[in-house]
């Protein structure tokens, strides 16, 4: 299906799925998809649509599931997103988004993926998503995000985090010490950020990490004995940010740094 998605959509007020991906479908978003306020899932992914996310996508409150991701979507994510407390599964990434993660982000208290990966997002990552209890997926590496990392994703209610991906940002300071506490956690790539400090003691408690990955920052001291004796962890690592090489080798069959 190629051509634009017609005004016309919006008079199907009864919808409830709206599925168009894996098309060749140009132009904008209509504003009246904002009408289908019964829409439970819309799905618009792998498409080339253009513009930007309408600020009317805040009055589709039954929505489970938005799949944006992978089009030329520009222009910043409207507050207006948080309105859908309900959203299980948000994927935005691959687009040009630009501009901050909105902190209404922290209002979609039952999400269980958010994929912001993909595009040219900057300013600080919102200690808002701490609060996003049901969340076992934050994924919003290759953007241009700064700031810390805030202590506020290492805290006590993301325990169903499994994936934490941050690489390739513009992401300072140190690695908190709370993020000892995703104890649900399998994946952890920070790799290709600007943090600086000490690997904290505390992921050690990280016992199902299986994917670490710190390459490419301006780390420093000895890399924590205790994480290394998680099982089946490989650590990917840059030898050259620590002091001691007794903490640090790298292994000859794999090339790669490691415990």
């Amino acid at each position: 299906i190629d051509g634009s998605i017609p005004t016309e959509i919006g008079d199907l007020t009864n919808l409830d799925r709206l599925r168009l991906d894996g098309n060749n479908l140009i132009g904008s978003i209509p504003t009246q998809i904002g009408s289908l306020t019964t829409l439970e899932q819309l799905w618009l992914y792998e498409n080339q649509l253009t513009g930007s996310i309408i600020t009317e996508i805040g009055e589709l409150t039954e929505l489970t599931h938005l799949f944006l991701r992978n089009n030329g979507i520009d222009g910043s994510i409207p507050t207006e997103i948080g309105e859908l407390t309900g959203l299980k599964r948000l994927r935005l990434d691959g687009n040009d988004l630009i501009g901050s993660i909105p902190n209404q982000i922290g209002s979609l208290t039952s999400v269980v993926n958010l994929l912001l990966q993909g595009n040219a997002l900057t300013g600080n990552i919102p200690t808002e998503i701490g609060n996003l209890e049901t969340l076992t997926n934050l994924n919003l590496n290759s953007n241009e995000l700064d700031g810390n990392i805030p202590a506020e994703i290492g805290g006590n209610d993301l325990v169903l985090l499994r994936n934490l991906d941050l690489r390739s940002n513009d992401l300072s300071g140190t690695i908190p010490s709370e993020l000892g506490s995703l104890v649900a956690l399998t994946n952890l790539n920070l790799q290709n950020n600007n943090l600086t400090g000490t690997v904290p003691t505390q992921l050690a408690s990280l016992v199902d990490l299986e994917d670490f990955r710190l390459y490419n920052n301006g780390l420093s001291g000895d890399f924590p004995p205790g994480v290394c004796l998680i099982t089946g962890l490989n650590p990917i690592i840059d030898c050259a940010d620590y002091t001691s090489a007794s903490t640090c080798t790298v292994d000859g069959s794999t090339g790669n740094p490691s415990c």
